[in-house]
């Protein structure tokens, strides 16, 4: 966990096949970091509403609420996120996927069962 005054040195994304990284070296970087961020998945966000982001663990939707209340900025827009649920936790769905192999059922076919699990999740889910 980053301590309340630690730094979040790095935001980074994939979008259309491509990796966008903002470093943040100063608090001044940090706070341009995050908004950069923000402006650019709004703006996504407000062209193609079913838009999602997909992280894995709490971490980075705690991380924006931190950014959020250290720099009092893009409050509206993390709140918007959050009550429409825009941040999917991947973790969570795979983590709801595991059984206990019994008999037959290989390492191999669990991760087979919670990758099926995992595209019907988002077929239900985010349908196309």
């Amino acid at each position: 966990m980053v301590e309340p005054s630690g730094r979040e040195y790095i935001i980074g994304w994939y979008h259309q096949g491509k990796y966008f990284i903002e470093w943040a070296e100063t608090a001044e970087k940090e706070k341009l970091a995050f908004e950069t961020f923000m402006d650019i998945a709004v703006k996504i966000k407000a062209e193609h509403p079913e838009m999602h982001i997909y992280h894995y663990g709490a971490y980075e939707p705690s991380a924006f609420k931190r950014l959020m209340c250290r720099y009092a900025t893009k409050e509206n827009e993390i709140d918007a996120f959050l009550r429409s649920a825009t941040f999917v936790d991947l973790h969570s769905i795979v983590k709801q996927s595991l059984r206990a192999g019994v008999g037959k059922d290989t390492h191999l076919n669990t991760w087979k069962n919670i990758m099926a699990f995992c595209e019907r999740w988002i077929y239900v889910h985010f349908p196309r």
